[in-house]
C-alpha cells in the first residue's frame, strides 16, 4: 500500500512540475524608454487589446508596429507625469463605454485600454496646455476654402477642421521633439 502512495505521490509531483514549466511564460525585455521597460508581457496584452478592438488576429510580422506603439505610449505616459497631468476617472471611464462593451472584455486588457485612453487624453491636454496661445487660424484661408469647396461646409465647421489639422502637426513635431530626449532602447 505504502508504494502505490509513493507511486501516486512521485506521479503526481512529475505531473505537476511538468505542468508549472508549460505553464510558465519567460518574461523578457524587448524595448526600455530611459530606465522604464517594455517587456514581451505588456506586448502580448497588447496584442490582445488589439485583437479584441479589431475583431481579427493580429500576424507576427505586425508585433514590431505594437512594440512601437508601446514606446510611443511609454514617452507620452512619462511627459504627462513629468508635467503632473491628471485626467478624471470619470472622463476615462465615459471614453471607454464609446469603444467598447466593458462586460465582453477581459481584466487585465479592459485595464490596458483604461490606460491607454487616459494617456492619450492626457497628451492631448499636455499639447492643448503648451500650444493654445500659439494655435492660429487664418480666416482668409478658411473662406477660400469654402469658396472653393463644392460642399456647403459652415465656416465653424471649417475652422473646427483646421484647427484639427493644425493639431495634429503640432502633436508629431512635439512628439519627435520630446522624444529625442529620451534614450529608447529596443532589444
Amino acid at each position: 500500500m505504502k508504494e502505490k502512495i509513493k507511486f501516486f505521490f512521485i506521479l503526481f509531483v512529475i505531473y505537476f512540475t511538468l505542468t508549472l514549466k508549460i505553464n510558465s511564460i519567460e518574461i523578457r525585455q524587448l524595448a526600455s524608454v530611459d530606465n522604464n521597460l517594455i517587456n514581451n508581457h505588456d506586448l502580448m496584452i497588447e496584442v490582445k487589446l488589439n485583437e479584441t478592438l479589431r475583431g481579427g488576429k493580429i500576424l507576427k510580422n505586425q508585433y514590431n508596429l505594437i512594440l512601437d506603439k508601446l514606446i510611443e505610449y511609454k514617452i507620452k505616459e512619462l511627459e504627462i507625469k513629468k508635467n503632473k497631468i491628471q485626467i478624471p476617472e470619470s472622463v476615462i471611464t465615459e471614453n471607454l463605454m464609446k469603444i467598447i462593451d466593458i462586460s465582453r472584455v477581459e481584466k487585465n486588457i479592459l485595464d490596458k485600454l483604461m490606460k491607454n485612453i487616459e494617456i492619450e487624453i492626457g497628451w492631448k491636454k499636455l499639447i492643448y496646455i503648451e500650444y493654445r496661445n500659439k494655435l492660429e487660424i487664418n480666416l482668409n484661408e478658411i473662406e477660400e476654402i469654402k469658396n472653393k469647396s463644392k460642399a456647403n461646409e459652415s465656416g465653424e465647421n471649417l475652422i473646427l477642421m483646421e484647427k484639427n489639422k493644425k493639431i495634429n502637426i503640432i502633436e508629431v513635431t512635439h512628439f519627435n521633439k520630446v522624444k529625442n530626449q529620451y534614450l529608447i532602447k529596443k532589444y
